[in-house]
């Protein structure tokens, strides 16, 4: 076993420990949060249930962690990638607001499910949209889309940053590589992301967006 793979091995191991501890404190935050939400009735309503949809999809978002660290699951179910990427782009609508950046999402209501996971999805398009973010500018856009072209529905993430050259396009899918400031990344978002599309017979692939950087997810329609 060379080295990147006891690494994943160890990480896999780590990870199903990790949602396993997690468990309990996201229990308690929800508990809390819906405490919360019922002693200060409708006064600050939309922060306590964006609180709420936080916590929920942390603990979607651990499940989807367990299932990876399990190597189980072909994704073999329809999924709405419109709704995933409305969803992604609402998680991390606040965040984008911070650094001054906007997220423009162009929702194809025409396309037809796509063969995959809804949770893994999401994990996909949160990981991606995030990376979009680090990279923009401030005043900068991130750009969402789903289409259908031919049996395939592609998913689309653009940022208008500098780029990634081009001898680095296939080096950023490699376990541990990454272009970001030492302590800023693990390496590991866009290897876990490429494997769990591959896992729903899918692809990914990176472009220049001239300037900037288009990510995009192929899957097989839903038939």
């Amino acid at each position: 076993m060379n080295e990147d793979a006891k690494r994943l091995a160890e990480l896999g191991l780590m990870t199903a420990t990790l949602s396993h501890e997690l468990r309990q404190p996201i229990f308690g935050v929800r508990s809390l949060s819906q405490i919360l939400a019922a002693r200060l009735g409708g006064e600050h309503e939309e922060l306590t249930s964006e609180l709420l949809r936080q916590v929920e999809y942390l603990d979607t978002l651990v499940d989807g962690i367990s299932t990876f660290a399990r190597q189980s699951g072909d994704g073999d179910a329809p999924v709405d990638s419109g709704a995933v990427l409305d969803q992604a782009a609402e998680l991390l609508r606040h965040r984008a607001k911070r650094r001054a950046v906007t997220i423009e999402v162009d929702r194809d209501h025409a396309a037809p499910a796509a063969r995959g996971d809804h949770v893994g999805l999401m994990q996909v398009l949160v990981n991606l949209l995030n990376n979009a973010i680090d990279a923009s500018p401030r005043d900068g856009v991130v750009g969402l889309s789903n289409r259908l072209r031919g049996d395939r529905v592609v998913l689309e993430v653009a940022d208008h940053g500098p780029g990634i050259a081009p001898e680095l396009r296939e080096r950023v899918f490699e376990p541990f590589f990454t272009t970001k400031a030492a302590g800023e990344g693990t390496g590991l978002g866009l290897a876990i992301s490429r494997d769990l599309v591959a896992r729903w017979g899918g692809e990914m692939h990176l472009e220049d967006n001239a300037p900037g950087t288009v990510v995009r997810v192929e899957l097989a329609a839903w038939t």
